[in-house]
């Protein structure tokens, strides 16, 4: 209850009464009935006579209505004139409050207008309950609590989860429920392991909806759904092996195993995306269905290991499968060849070979396969000689000091090379021995002034030496030399010692160098003391020199890849990590061999310093092109700063911060600006270079 005084001269005599005795909820509607009553209450003094007609205006929680009253009232009376209810709403959660206010115009005989307000609480009205978020897994129990505000409430519960939209719990819930997702919602996540979706908690109140209130669900599909993998398919790629052996077997370094991926499945939706296949332990891989593994170069059992994954990022059960990779290695030959004592005309060869054998159920499966050929020194003309010593060997894969006489007539008078070619099903490999010389002789000549030591003289122009044995200087053995004027078409192919001459045509030059110029081939060591290199017991130097000044220098040991091509000394003058600066683009490279990366581009070097935290260590970086200074950087400094005045003595000026005050006050204002804002050039005088590093 509320009351006012109106205004105007007699207004104090009456009163403007507002009362709100009772309200009503309604817990379905979220709303209450709220009863508004108006009076007019007169003193001893106050009276009317007259006054209909009157406008009262009422305003319920911002709701404004106007009614027409009867306002004349007699002295000492208390009279209504007005009673209503209205329908007030409530908030969300259920509560309200309401402002109530009446206001009536009277303007008559010195009564003016009276106006009330009064603020009237409502009762709270239960609303919907609340239930549980959720974060859970597929097909196991979840628990839904739902803390509800009336005993008198029911529930049920939707969810909604991609397009799975389902009542899972009638209408008749109290405060708890378990709920188990059925399987078939991991359909709705077919590419994640985790979805999510909403919970919608219905609140009843007789059977009449009172309200909704939504959660999140956060569901996950079991650990145990994954795709499936049926079996395995593995294939031999290589031909030749494919017609020798069968089943899991394969063969070291030539096959190549195809891996095919049999019955790969997805689960609930999902579908294969990934593909796995490994030789467990052998850094041996393929990502692709039908992929291959790469060579294997091994040999014994080896276990293959198989699995798939679908759009989830899931796994499948991997599939093993046990295989035997059989011992390879290429043909092996080597061989002494020389004139029988019982006629020299007759070569024998002792010979030793060694095949793979390949044996599969005690069986050999491989083939090896011995030829002969002879040239006489010089022509390089050969013929294959078809004797005994050449043969096809189906059961047999070696043989050791097995001696053998070539067929041919080979005079003894005349000098012979021999080349020996062995062979597999898959391989084929030459061995070249010594020369056989002339027969034996202690010193010969000829009338073209040749001469020879221990051999009938034939190599060479007129005044040439030809030595059956090596030739020694001071103590010291002569290297093996070919001919200045021989031309070769390939480095590659120069393996025997001596110097040769090149043109641009040659294949091979470092770096792809087109020019001209000499290579010399040095030949050492080795169980047979040739001049050849055999890619087997000795060692290869070659040095590359061409008619633009550059010189290249490589090597290589017995059955090793050559090194790759580098100056004379450029390990000592530009060890790797080495720095190397020009004004030219050219990576040094093409003229120094090795690797090099640019390096350093755009910014200057600063030598290391260890007690120095910012160039501590090497390949440290920092510093900046340009700087913007903040306040902290820039030098101390002050500002004039002036006053303007209609008049005065401007010799009394005084700058602030020296006027001798003993109290400074923020003026509230800043001197005028000055400066673009902009980030000043931080560089140094330079000139710039082309940068290079060593990496090998």
């Amino acid at each position: 209850m509320a009351r006012a005084n109106f205004s105007g001269a007699y207004g104090h005599n009456l009163q403007i009464e507002i009362v709100s005795d009772w309200n009503k909820p309604n817990i379905e509607g979220n709303y209450s009935i709220v009863n508004v009553q108006v009076r007019l209450i007169a003193n001893g003094y106050a009276a009317l006579w007259g006054a209909g007609g009157k406008t009262l205006t009422i305003n319920v929680g911002g709701v404004s209505k106007q009614v027409s009253i009867d306002a004349s009232i007699s002295q000492g009376q208390t009279k209504g004139i007005y009673a209503e209810d209205f329908r007030v709403p409530h908030n969300s959660d259920g509560t309200k409050s309401v402002y109530i206010t009446a206001r009536l115009d009277i303007n008559q005989g010195n009564y003016g207008w009276g106006a009330v307000g009064i603020n009237v609480p409502l009762s709270n009205i239960a609303r919907a309950s609340t239930g549980s978020a959720v974060n859970g897994v597929i097909g196991q129990p979840i628990t839904l609590n739902i803390s509800r505000h009336s005993n008198l409430f029911k529930h049920s519960i939707w969810v909604r989860f991609g397009n799975y939209d389902k009542k899972i719990a009638g209408d008749n819930i109290d405060t708890s429920y378990t709920w188990t997702p059925e399987m078939s919602m991991c359909n709705e996540i077919p590419d994640a392991s985790t979805g999510r979706g909403t919970l919608t908690y219905i609140t009843y109140n007789n059977d009449r909806e009172i309200g909704r209130n939504t959660q999140p669900v956060t569901l996950s599909v079991p650990d145990n759904i994954k795709p499936t993998l049926t079996s395995l398919t593995l294939t031999e790629t290589n031909g030749v092996v494919k017609g020798l052996l069968s089943g899991n077997n394969f063969l070291q370094i030539m096959s190549n195993i195809q891996v095919t991926f049999n019955g790969a499945t997805g689960v609930y939706g999902s579908s294969i995306k990934g593909y796995r296949a490994e030789i467990v332990n052998k850094n041996l891989a393929t990502n692709s269905n039908n992929g291959m593994l790469g060579m294997m170069d091994f040999n014994g059992s080896a276990t293959i290991r198989a699995s798939v994954f679908d759009s989830r990022g899931r796994q499948s059960d991997t599939k093993d499968i046990t295989i035997n990779i059989i011992e390879y290695f290429s043909p092996v030959l080597s061989f002494t060849a020389f004139r029988t004592r019982e006629n020299p005309n007759i070569i024998q060869v002792v010979r030793n070979a060694k095949i793979a054998p390949i044996s599969l159920a005690g069986k050999q499966k491989n083939v090896m396969s011995l030829n002969f050929k002879v040239s006489q020194l010089g022509s390089n003309q050969f013929t294959n000689d078809n004797s005994s010593a050449s043969g096809t060997f189906t059961t047999q894969s070696a043989l050791t000091n097995s001696a053998a006489n070539l067929a041919g007539n080979y005079r003894a008078d005349k000098s012979f090379d021999v080349v020996g070619v062995i062979s597999d099903k898959f391989t084929s490999v030459e061995f070249k021995t010594p020369t056989i010389t002339s027969e034996d002789v202690i010193i010969g000549y000829d009338k073209d002034g040749h001469v020879g030591i221990g051999k009938i003289p034939e190599l060479g122009k007129s005044g040439s030496l030809d030595a059956a044995g090596d030739i020694y200087a001071r103590g010291a053995r002569l290297g093996f030399y070919g001919t200045f004027t021989e031309t070769i078409y390939s480095i590659d192919n120069a393996l025997t010692a001596g110097i040769y001459t090149f043109n641009n045509g040659c294949e091979g030059q470092p770096n792809g160098i087109k020019g001209r110029g000499y290579l010399q081939v040095i030949v050492a060591g080795g169980s047979n003391d040739s001049p050849t290199h055999n890619n087997w017991d000795n060692w290869i130097w070659q040095t590359y020199s061409n008619t633009f000044g550059q010189v290249f220098e490589r090597y290589k040991v017995n059955n090793a890849g050559w090194t790759p091509w580098l100056a004379p000394g450029v390990n000592q003058f530009y060890p790797i990590g080495s720095i190397y600066q020009s004004t030219e683009a050219t990576n040094p490279a093409t003229f120094m061999g090795g690797v090099w990366e640019r390096f350093g581009n755009g910014r200057v070097l600063v030598c290391v310093d260890e007690a120095d935290a910012d160039f501590n260590t090497a390949n440290k970086t920092g510093g900046e092109k340009t700087h913007t200074l903040t306040i902290d950087e820039m030098p101390s400094h002050s500002h004039r700063q002036y006053v303007s005045a209609n008049n005065g003595n401007d010799s009394i000026r005084r700058d602030w911060s020296s006027d001798g005050a003993s109290k400074a006050y923020d003026q509230g204002m800043n001197t005028g600006a000055a400066g673009g804002d902009k980030p000043h050039n931080n560089l140094q005088p330079y000139i710039t270079i082309y940068r290079w590093r060593r990496t090998a």
